[in-house]
């Protein structure tokens, strides 16, 4: 499978015209399965009562949110669009899908993509991300995730994660501009993120509603946001479980590294 980009055409009404979409455009990535109907492809999580119909849905292959950031160019007239998407897949503990063996996949991974050329018919990654635990027992499955950049080029994806020794907690992961790259993947080159930081420490089961053919819903979103007063720091909500059989949202600032750049107009009030 492979993501597709729908643009939107003259979103001004230009010369009387409505708005209308194109698309979609398909981009390359490596290799992923959709495995929305594998309830192998649903996170476990401690505590779960239910075997298999227990399992936390994870949506896997489901493209979860996307933005379009401008990257900094010295030509203020000069826009340099960028394209960021994030989603779950299943995988090995290599964090791969080897399409010759697709049982060996046992753990969920996040990927995210930045892409560029979007006013071309052949937009490309031009960097992304694979995030995943190599772990060889019990690994932590990340489901739900959300992506933001700022002005700078940071990148923060958070999401929610699981094991089965663990219960349902909120994560962050972070890239800061100069970070080193990672190997690559499939041909594509990848960036590698800082350790994770945990915005939760949950210590409670989730057992809510059993479904058979699906696994337990969890929350379809998650949010991580742009904070326009400096269009530097981040501002994540994501899901944990705090008390038993519920769930919650935890609200988390991101702050950007040092030297913040100057932002003309700060917000007040």
């Amino acid at each position: 499978m492979a993501p597709g980009i729908c643009m939107v055409q003259n979103p001004g009404f230009k010369n009387g015209q409505r708005p209308f979409l194109e698309g979609p455009i398909e981009v390359k990535v490596p290799i992923y399965t959709e495995s929305d109907e594998n309830l192998d492809a649903n996170a476990p999580a401690k505590g779960n009562l239910g075997g298999i119909a227990g399992r936390i849905s994870t949506l896997s292959g489901r493209l979860m949110n996307a933005h379009i950031n401008i990257v900094p160019n010295s030509n203020p007239n000069d826009k340099d669009f960028r394209f960021f998407t994030t989603h779950a897949v299943f995988v090995n503990n290599n964090g791969v899908v080897d399409p010759n063996n697709l049982n060996d996949r046992d753990r969920m991974a996040i990927r995210w993509y930045k892409i560029k050329d979007l006013a071309t018919d052949t937009p490309v990654v031009e960097l992304m991300g694979n995030i995943f635990e190599d772990a060889t027992n019990n690994p932590r499955w990340f489901y739900m995730p959300s992506i933001m950049t700022n002005k700078r080029g940071d990148i923060v994806v958070c999401s929610s994660t699981s094991a089965e020794n663990q219960f349902i907690d909120a994560v962050c992961f972070r890239r800061f501009v100069g970070d080193p790259s990672g190997p690559s993947l499939e041909g594509f080159p990848t960036g590698k993120m800082r350790e994770p930081v945990f915005l939760t420490n949950a210590d409670a089961s989730y057992n809510y509603l059993f479904d058979s053919s699906q696994g337990q819903r969890w929350g379809d979103y998650s949010n991580t946001s742009l904070d326009f007063c400096d269009n530097m720091t981040m501002w994540t909500i994501q899901e944990f479980c705090p008390v038993t059989d519920g769930w919650g949202c935890q609200v988390a600032e991101v702050k950007a590294p040092s030297p913040i750049p100057p932002f003309p107009q700060p917000c007040s009030n």
